[in-house]
């Protein structure tokens, strides 16, 4: 039951919602009111001219009485009148009752001189003015001349009719009319087939409520208000079925346009520069994807002069800085110091320590070389992945192993793997994978203070290995994990353990999806952050 008294109410909220969300059905809406208001001013417009037209006298109008009086008894003279005149004439007094319940009947009576409303009464004369027939006896008796009727007036208005026998009145017309304050008179002539004057129609009608008989300005007003009411009441239904088809194909050709716009747009956010919006027409959405299809094709050529510049640059820095660190790692070995582990032995004069930290930073532009070129053969569709069955805990010993002396010798961070023996085999690029292990692991290194910990897990369940890095440093604000994947991103300034290109993880996440793995990342600020990665395992069929 609530769900019935609250529908109309979701029906209303879902309407504004659209109206405010889809280009289609604000023109929809905008096409029909439209329509309705071209209806309602020209209905507003010829009101006006009527009303004009009426207050300068050049459009005489009757009052709502009078237009019925004239009707009523125009209609009992060429009806009734030249049928009561020849029963009289003959003495048919059963005819002359019969005319007389039918003039009762026309005059709104329940019967022949009961008045019933009250409010009109109608009488039959001959040519001398002699009451042949009647709707009410006490009125207008019959056998009497229209002189007994009691209202001057109608007495009045009926010898003018008399007079005229079927001559056409001052103002051209056959009927007499005129009232007071709240009745209204109206005589009409009774005439033969050869226009022969034979008597007349005698009608008077009380209006109840006080008032002239002509419309004042704001009944009329009033009067023409309500007709513009009803016009529209019933124009309402042809216009909106015409109006909301025409408004539905329009709004869907434009908003169909408009919505390719949208999504070429959204492509090119989500990094597709391929996408190109179909011209049609002349107009100035044809003009908008014109423009949007030159802008889109000089960002994809910006785009690809950008990727291929990055990758040259660096392929080619890479051969100059593996042969400085060649000549730097034989240096340091001839004085004894261990240049794999930073270890300087027992030397530990000037020009070695010198040397160490001229390694240190050779080691971290080699690895920001590596990832920039990694970067652009991953834009570019060229890095190559091949796949194949690799004992994925060996990969990670390598790896922490690799990492565990120069993390303990500069930082005092210890760097442990604690993985299963029984781990089934990945089905994955083994350098890749490396290269995977490698990003994690010196950005924890980066983000971990002297002391903490970082340990490499590894599990297997639903026929993947999932693989965790966890780091005890200063965790990952909550409002920030959403954007720890995106490329440049950087988290303050680290532990100070080298510097960081925001690469690492956005090629880690390309490197690990590449391979049908998924990544993410949990975090706890003070606590620490675990960035876990899955891998499916290597079965025969996929191997």
């Amino acid at each position: 039951m609530r769900r019935v008294f609250t529908a109309p109410w979701r029906a209303v909220r879902w309407f504004f919602r659209a109206y405010r969300q889809r280009l289609s059905v604000q023109l929809i809406v905008s096409h029909v009111l439209v329509v309705l208001l071209t209806a309602l001013v020209i209905e507003l417009a010829v009101a006006g001219v009527f009303l004009g037209a009426y207050n300068a006298g050049l459009l005489p109008l009757s009052s709502g009485i009078d237009a019925f009086a004239i009707n009523t008894a125009t209609t009992v003279a060429r009806t009734t009148g030249p049928d009561a005149v020849a029963a009289e004439a003959l003495g048919d007094m059963e005819r002359l009752d019969s005319i007389q319940q039918r003039l009762a009947f026309v005059a709104g009576q329940v019967e022949v001189g009961n008045p019933g409303r009250g409010d009109r009464r109608i009488a039959i004369t001959d040519a001398d003015g002699r009451i042949v027939a009647t709707s009410d006896p006490g009125w207008a008796p019959p056998g009497q001349t229209v002189d007994v009727i009691p209202n001057p007036l109608t007495v009045r208005i009926a010898r003018r009719g008399l007079e005229l026998a079927g001559a056409p009145s001052g103002h051209g017309n056959l009927w007499v009319t005129d009232g007071d304050e709240n009745e209204t008179v109206v005589v009409h002539p009774i005439l033969s087939d050869g226009d022969v004057f034979q008597g007349l129609v005698v009608l008077e009608r009380f209006d109840p409520s006080p008032g002239p008989t002509s419309l004042p300005a704001p009944t009329l007003a009033a009067g023409l208000v309500y007709i513009i009411v009803m016009t529209l009441a019933v124009l309402i239904a042809p216009a909106l079925i015409v109006a909301v088809p025409v408004g539905i194909l329009r709004a869907r050709r434009v908003s169909k346009r408009v919505s390719h716009l949208a999504e070429a747009a959204d492509a090119m956010a989500q990094g597709d520069l391929g996408r190109r919006v179909a011209v049609k027409g002349e107009d100035e959405i044809a003009r908008l994807a014109e423009r949007f299809n030159e802008m889109i094709a000089s960002v994809d050529r910006t785009d690809r002069a950008r990727k291929a510049f990055v990758a040259n640059v660096s392929h080619d820095l890479r051969t100059p800085v593996a042969i400085v660190r060649g000549h730097i790692e034989r240096l340091l070995a001839s004085r004894g110091a261990d240049p794999i582990s930073g270890s300087l032995g027992e030397l530990d004069d000037e020009e070695t320590r010198s040397l160490a930290v001229v390694h240190q930073e050779v080691l971290t532009l080699e690895r920001l070389i590596n990832d920039l070129f990694t970067l652009a053969r991953i834009e570019e569709a060229t890095l190559r992945i091949e796949p194949a069955p690799v004992a994925i805990d060996e990969v990670a010993r390598a790896a922490v192993e690799g990492v565990r002396p120069m993390a303990w010798e500069q930082r005092k961070v210890a760097v442990e793997a604690m993985l299963p023996p029984d781990l089934p085999p990945v089905l994955a690029d083994r350098t890749r994978l490396q290269q995977i292990f490698g990003n994690l692991l010196y950005n924890a290194l980066r983000h971990t203070p002297e002391g903490g910990l970082i340990v490499v897990g590894a599990e297997q369940r639903d026929g993947v290995v999932e693989v965790s890095v966890r780091d005890t440093g200063g965790g990952i604000p909550e409002e920030e994990l959403d954007a720890v994947f995106q490329r440049h991103y950087r988290l303050g300034d680290g532990a100070g353990f080298g510097e960081s290109s925001g690469l690492g993880l956005a090629i880690v996440k390309q490197l690990v999806e590449a391979q049908d793995g998924s990544i993410c990342v949990e975090s706890v600020p003070g606590e620490g952050t675990v960035f876990r990665f899955t891998l499916p395992v290597a079965t025969k069929g996929r191997g």
